[in-house]
């Protein structure tokens, strides 16, 4: 019996244990769903030079090496500096923005609570500070919701930032602690973050595994990934058995809140990652807010000048589809799409997954535009309250619209995000003759369109 042969016997037994991984890098072409079944296998990242980087469980690479360009590589090595995915040779890459005289340091688990806390403290106008639930090892979710009192409205929109939920991809978990002190600082003089603070609550949450990131490492303290822990569309939505505490505090949080539109931050890349990450996205699986989707997505990455020049494997402009890029599994952004409605991408904030702390300026004047670009796209779309001839909001109403296929389900306000422009909107409600009107997307403002229904 030869080598990987052996191998692939001994995998599926082996890889059940979930408990200790080499960080290894394989020839693109052996990374079929196949193998990684069989092997238990992790996908990292890929897609440039013909190799994908992931994790197979300890010892099991050695088999490998034999004839198949499988290498071993150190963990925290390459988490920590860039290389050049052919040579595995180090790039020094200086990041450094010398108009800032101090290097600010990585913002432990102890040090973002205390940031945290200091903004609700500073701005008790514009933040409230909540915990999504606690950690394996009893460490918060802090949770930001800051909005303005301007409008208060209990149906204004929610959209949320997510970083971290791999605990060493932590520079996301810095752009949402910087992105907190901007709108916070600025409502009231910036006239963009004004506009989102007044009429709709963003939520920020910077780190979904605050003990993995303590750890400096991928997994949770249970050694679990989060990003292949959640349900599957053949599972039920809000299936908690075998989830781990951090993926169900998520699952609730979205299932207390909808969020239309919603980013989760990872590293190890530089890129917007769209739907689907488990199966291909065309014919009849299509996204069915594709084009919304590409919209956003071109959105950040044009106002990220280094995203916008990745033009290597599947990436076009810093653009990629998940399982064109590898598939996943159980991972966040495809359960709160399917499940949840929601306009969720991935991004791919870091070519390095823990760089040096001098980077992190260079990192914000990257993406802070983007960040409110991104929102400013979640405002924009069809804004209704559909009443019945008494006057009353009309309950389990669908509304599609011409450039979506999906009919997204409301009970009072209706925010439907869209491109802008015209739009053919069709409403309809059990016992209610449908509707077909023609409007305009538009941001919104805190103030809604009325749209009266007949009775059958």
């Amino acid at each position: 019996m030869n080598k990987l042969l052996a191998f692939l016997l001994l995998a599926p037994v082996l890889a059940s244990a979930h408990q200790e991984y080499d960080y290894v890098r394989l020839p693109e072409s052996a990374v079929t769903q196949k193998f990684a079944e069989e092997t238990g296998f992790i996908a990292d990242h890929g897609g440039r030079a013909g190799y994908i980087f992931g994790y197979l469980p300890k010892g099991m690479a050695p088999q490998m090496l034999d004839g198949t360009d499988t290498v071993v590589l150190d963990t925290w090595e390459w988490a920590t500096k860039a290389h050049d995915p052919k040579t595995l040779e180090p790039i020094n890459i200086d990041f450094h923005d010398h108009s800032r005289d101090v290097v600010e340091p990585f913002h432990t688990y102890e040090t973002l609570t205390e940031e945290v806390q200091n903004l609700t403290a500073k701005y008790p106008n514009l933040v409230k500070l909540e915990s999504a639930g606690k950690s394996v090892e009893s460490r918060e979710l802090w949770l930001m919701r800051i909005t303005s009192q301007k409008l208060d409205d209990p149906d204004k929109p929610k959209l949320i930032y997510i970083s971290s939920m791999h605990g060493d991809e932590v520079t996301g978990k810095e752009m949402l602690i910087y992105f907190a002190r901007e709108l916070t600082s600025k409502y009231g003089t910036d006239a963009r973050i004004t506009a989102l603070l007044d009429n709709a609550e963003i939520f920020l949450l910077p780190s979904m595994n605050p003990d993995g990131t303590e750890r400096k490492q991928r997994w949770n303290a249970n050694g679990v990934d989060l990003n292949r822990n959640f349900p599957e569309m053949n599972e039920e939505a809000f299936s908690m058995k075998g989830r781990e505490i951090e993926t169900q505090h998520l699952m609730n949080l979205h299932l207390k809140h909808r969020f239309p539109l919603a980013m989760n931050f990872h590293g190890g890349a530089l890129c917007v990652n769209l739907p689907w990450d488990h199966r291909r996205n065309s014919g009849a699986g299509k996204f069915g807010d594709d084009q919304l989707m590409v919209y956003l997505a071109k959105d950040y990455a044009k106002a990220n000048k280094p995203m916008w020049q990745v033009n290597t494997g599947t990436f076009v402009n810093g653009i990629t589809y998940g399982y064109e890029w590898y598939q996943v599994l159980g991972g966040m952004q495809d359960w709160a799409a399917y499940f949840r409605d929601a306009v969720h991408a991935t991004l791919e904030i870091s070519d390095v997954k823990w760089p040096s702390a001098n980077t992190l300026a260079k990192f914000w004047n990257d993406n802070r535009e983007s960040l409110v670009k991104y929102l400013e796209g979640g405002m924009m779309g069809l804004h209704l309250k559909v009443y019945n001839g008494d006057g009353q909001l009309v309950p389990n109403v669908s509304v599609e619209v011409g450039t979506s296929t999906r009919a997204l389900k409301y009970t009072g306000a209706v925010h439907r995000i869209t491109i802008p422009g015209e739009q053919n909107v069709t409403i309809k409600a059990p016992g209610y003759r449908t509707k077909t009107l023609t409007l305009s997307a538009e941001p919104f403002r805190g103030e809604y369109r009325s749209v009266s229904l007949e009775n059958e």
